[in-house]
């Protein structure tokens, strides 16, 4: 039997089982009726699973009360998975991030909004592992919930299993990249006199930062995706704006002298046209 500590709703519940361990159930109906320290027949029980720390099950507590106990399922042979596959120091936390996100992609793309994750190539290249799983994801989204899923969203599931991955900063080379990354977005800011607290949380500020995460793992990768055509765009980029070109030029510099690096032509429209973006922002917050 299962005793309740906590009922959420009618059909989910915070309890202690016979070994004393706390669990979260679901089932149809299994709560109602029933109050703090009632018990709960494991039978009538449709799923059940382990509880975590306190940081992470009073989050995840919340989050159940709105969201169907089926996506919690699937976030957790997802991240389970993964740290099968990649590593087990992948964060707790990524239970609560797949659940929440899942739920929301799954209700836009049945409204049939499809969103495209701009760094759809570079994680699939530079994040192989990863970007398996979040193919493995989509295909167990989309048998589940009898949605249409595709890379785009396998690529945005990769960059939550990344972020939640264990801390690698023993690496020198992290080190470095790290120092870059904060060199090249700290240069652009103050280049243009940019007020980064006021649009931190903007969605082209945000991309502008992960772009630079991505241009900076390329350059130490060596690993670039371009063609002739790519670089005939990227020099028509460069040459319609001048002025962020004259930026672009400077901050190539400036790497070339503190980290012995080159930015190639592609890389450097698309900083630029980042740039551009915040930069517009930047200027509607003045």
């Amino acid at each position: 039997m299962l005793k309740i500590i906590k009922s959420m709703n009618n059909n989910l519940a915070f309890v202690e089982n016979d070994d004393g361990n706390e669990v979260i159930v679901s089932g149809k109906g299994i709560v109602f009726g029933k109050k703090k320290g009632d018990y709960i027949n494991e039978k009538n029980v449709e799923y059940l699973f382990p509880v975590f720390s306190k940081e992470i099950t009073q989050p995840l507590i919340k989050l159940l009360s709105s969201v169907p106990i089926e996506y919690y399922a699937i976030a957790r042979d997802i991240v389970d998975k993964a740290r099968k596959e990649i590593t087990d120091e992948i964060n707790d936390s990524l239970y609560l991030a797949l659940t929440d996100h899942i739920y929301g992609s799954v209700n836009q793309n049945r409204k049939g909004i499809f969103l495209k994750n701009p760094l759809e190539w570079d994680i699939k290249q530079m994040y192989p592992k990863e970007f398996e799983i979040g193919m493995f994801a989509v295909k167990y989204i989309n048998t589940n919930f009898n949605t249409s899923l595709g890379q785009s969203e396998a690529a945005t599931i990769a960059m939550h299993v990344l972020n939640s991955e264990g801390s690698h900063t023993e690496n020198p080379l992290t080190y470095k990249m790290l120092e870059m990354e904060q060199v090249v977005t700290k240069f652009v800011v103050d280049y243009y006199h940019i007020d980064s607290v006021a649009i931190i949380n903007n969605t082209y500020y945000q991309r502008f930062l992960t772009h630079v995460r991505f241009f900076i793992q390329r350059i130490f990768s060596n690993t670039e995706n371009s063609n002739e055509d790519d670089l005939k765009m990227a020099k028509l980029i460069l040459n319609s704006y001048p002025e962020e070109r004259i930026c672009i030029d400077e901050l190539s510099k400036l790497l070339l002298t503190d980290f012995h690096v080159n930015i190639s032509t592609q890389e450097k429209a698309y900083l630029t046209m980042h740039i551009i973006r915040i930069k517009q922002l930047a200027e509607r917050n003045e």
